[in-house]
């Protein structure tokens, strides 16, 4: 495979009526088809610094279009996605660990309505990146610094 596409591009299948995420008149548009049409199930851990949630929106639109549209790629629906997005993913904000639930359902919230993606039936568990210090933390005068002593005076 090409190491000058990102996997998620690789993987996204046209979607009806907008530019394929392949672009037209590229070198990779002759020769690449859309790799594994038959997917329904995928399991990752992503470490990729340029891969967005906008990326990862586009690729599930991509693979959970309408059954019209996917017939004629001759393509299955996305079924089933795990994902594990580690820490420095860009435009992932790492989340404290009791917040991961809420991001899901925003992040579902926003396929259903602004991309208008059919979720029924898709099992989705992300695993977004999170710290390891909580909410309150970040708000102590000291957090962030490592060499600070308070003198009482």
């Amino acid at each position: 495979m090409d190491k000058g596409l990102p996997v998620w591009e690789v993987l996204s299948l046209p979607i009806a009526g907008q530019a394929s995420p392949h672009e037209a008149g590229s070198s990779h548009q002759d020769t690449l088809d859309f790799l594994l049409p038959k997917l329904t199930s995928i399991s990752c851990e992503c470490d990729a610094k340029d891969f967005t949630p906008h990326d990862l929106q586009r690729f599930i639109q991509s693979r959970r279009q309408d059954n019209l549209a996917l017939a004629q790629l001759d393509a299955c629906k996305l079924q089933k996605i795990r994902i594990s997005l580690e820490n420095h993913c860009s435009g992932f904000t790492p989340l404290a660990q009791k917040h991961q639930e809420d991001r899901q359902r925003e992040f579902l919230e926003e396929l259903t309505t602004e991309l208008g993606v059919d979720v029924e039936g898709l099992q989705m568990d992300i695993e977004w990146p999170y710290s390891e210090s909580s909410f309150d933390e970040a708000f102590l005068p000291s957090y962030g610094f490592e060499d600070v002593n308070f003198v009482d005076g």
